[in-house]
């Protein structure tokens, strides 16, 4: 008979499960203008409130959405053959106030993406910008590795 303290040890890595199957969801739907919540917990079959549980530790499920779509608007700024204005990369991405946009870009990555693009075309990568793959804050705790590790997030520090 499994005891609570059981229980509570298999948390962390049914959790990372359950992270890794619904980051993949958000990345076969990242350009999807109506990827929501309620629509990720029906798709891999899990509860609103389990959703926000397992994405609290990166600070919820849809600010993990939107990093993962600035990145997403991050590559295709700095791509040269990328050629669509920084407006029609945003809204492909499901930003569609660029002055909102712009706000969140510089936040992210202390750039502003008109600099990003002029940066990516000459050639400076983006690996030397600010990162938002940052990890879970006490990635010391084996269920905090787990869903940083499922999240694809990276362990070294902000550079």
């Amino acid at each position: 008979m499994p005891t609570k303290d059981h229980l509570a040890e298999a948390q962390g890595p049914v959790n990372a499960v359950s992270a890794a199957r619904i980051a993949k969801r958000i990345a076969e739907r990242l350009s999807d203008p109506d990827l929501t919540p309620n629509k990720l917990c029906r798709a891999v079959g899990v509860s609103r409130s389990r959703l926000y549980r397992i994405f609290e530790p990166v600070g919820g499920v849809s600010n993990y959405v939107r990093r993962k779509r600035l990145l997403k608007t991050r590559d295709a700024l700095a791509d040269s053959s990328d050629k669509r204005t920084i407006s029609s990369i945003a809204e492909a991405w499901g930003f569609h106030d660029p002055s909102t946009y712009s706000r969140m870009f510089k936040t992210e990555f202390g750039i502003s993406p008109r600099e990003a693009r002029e940066l990516g075309w000459q050639g400076v990568k983006h690996s030397t910008w600010l990162t938002v793959d940052e990890p879970v804050a006490d990635a010391g705790i084996l269920s905090n590795l787990l869903i940083n590790n499922s999240l694809g997030l990276s362990l070294s520090s902000r550079q």
